[in-house]
């Protein structure tokens, strides 16, 4: 079960989108793969087959103190009933506490887990105390729940005995009024052992039930924490297609970032393709706003990758991005679908009255002409 449950929880996990990570916490995540399926696989296993054992017991011996004293059956069911309620009420508190447990301790791994991983951050902004402190907090917050869990648990327990004990009294005193002979009385000493076992047996039985019922409740609380795994539907056609699409990063929460967007994308239609460039080894490659999608990350890798691998071959670029184009041999600066200006990169970012020059120095990427120079040493054969 635990197995089954895992290779679910984890094929979730791993598809899901963006959105579920930034709402479910990553203590939460880990407290679902190690706490609560230890729980399912090896508490719920163990726990299951005492209960199930000690309940046969139990209502054997309530069969034999019976069929001695049958007046007692009738004080037996009335005292079935009450402990019925009274565990169905008890047995819920036990779930909802160990459930804020579970909470607690899962923002208490979460808080821990962020705060190792930043640890250098912390200390340089002198926020030990602060993460100290909230670190105190949420253990404070987890060890009263624990405490109060355990507390229901043993509330749960003596709640068992009394009821067991209520039966045992009611045995014992009309086993005593009933005697007649000496093989009643006889009985009084067997009736009384096996009422004191029961009390004993009830007990651990009410005990283990929350544990084993928590645990069954376990797997309920994998899909909370996991959002449905649709089947991919792929388009009969090679083309992707949005018609009025809106998206936000955060539904519900912030502005949409798309709004009401219609486009069409043709199989083919690429910001850039590198990898078949680079295997075709064409010579003359034509880049048209190649990164102008892309963050600035991606952008400085994919133009170390054009320096390294097309160094002698002739790169044709368009950008808007000036530093991509500070190390090309010539410029072609266009205006109103017209050629303003064209000529080396040094030239023109020599002339402090050319439109290039005024470009790059309002964009800050050069301050003057030794950073400039600094960028058209670097050049290679391209254009």
């Amino acid at each position: 079960m635990s197995r089954v449950l895992h290779h679910e929880m984890l094929e979730h996990v791993l598809f899901s989108p963006m959105s579920f990570f930034d709402c479910t916490p990553r203590g939460r995540i880990l407290n679902r793969f190690t706490a609560d399926l230890s729980d399912i696989d090896i508490r719920m296993a163990s726990l299951g087959r005492q209960t199930i054992q000690s309940g046969f017991l139990a209502l054997s011996r309530l069969a034999v103190i019976g069929s001695e004293s049958p007046v007692v059956v009738g004080i037996g069911v009335f005292v079935f009933i009450v402990f019925v309620v009274g565990l169905v009420v008890l047995i819920h508190a036990v779930n909802v506490m160990r459930f804020i447990r579970s909470t607690s301790f899962s923002r208490l791994l979460h808080h821990t887990t962020e705060t190792v991983e930043s640890l250098t951050t912390v200390r340089v902004f002198g926020m030990t105390q602060r993460f100290y402190g909230r670190f105190c907090g949420l253990a404070n917050e987890t060890l009263r729940a624990s405490l109060a869990s355990v507390a229901c648990q043993r509330l749960t327990r003596t709640f068992a005995i009394a009821c067991s004990q209520t039966v045992v009294l009611a045995t014992l005193v009309f086993t005593v009024v009933a005697v007649g002979s000496s093989d009643e009385a006889a009985q009084v000493p067997q009736s009384s052992s096996i009422g004191l076992a029961l009390s004993s047996s009830l007990g651990e039985e009410v005990e283990k039930a929350p544990t084993t019922n928590t645990s069954g409740l376990s797997p309920s609380s994998k899909g909370s924490s996991a959002l449905p795994l649709h089947k991919l539907d792929w388009p009969s056609e090679g083309r992707v297609e949005f018609q009025n699409f809106s998206a936000s990063y955060r539904p519900q929460v912030l502005d949409n970032s798309l709004k009401n967007v219609s486009f069409t994308v043709y199989p083919r239609e690429k910001l850039v393709c590198l990898a078949r460039a680079l295997l075709r080894r064409s010579r003359i490659l034509v880049l048209d706003e190649a990164t102008s999608q892309m963050d600035g990350d991606t952008d400085s890798l994919i133009q170390a990758t054009l320096r390294e691998s097309f160094a002698n071959f002739t790169l044709l670029t368009v950008a808007h991005r000036l530093h991509t184009v500070l190390d090309y041999d010539r410029i072609l600066v266009m205006g109103d679908g017209t050629v303003v200006e064209y000529g080396p990169v040094d030239l023109l970012l020599n002339n402090s009255s050319s439109t290039f020059y005024d470009m790059a120095l309002k964009a800050g990427i050069v301050s003057g002409t030794a950073r400039a120079a600094s960028y058209c040493s670097e050049a290679t054969t391209k254009m």
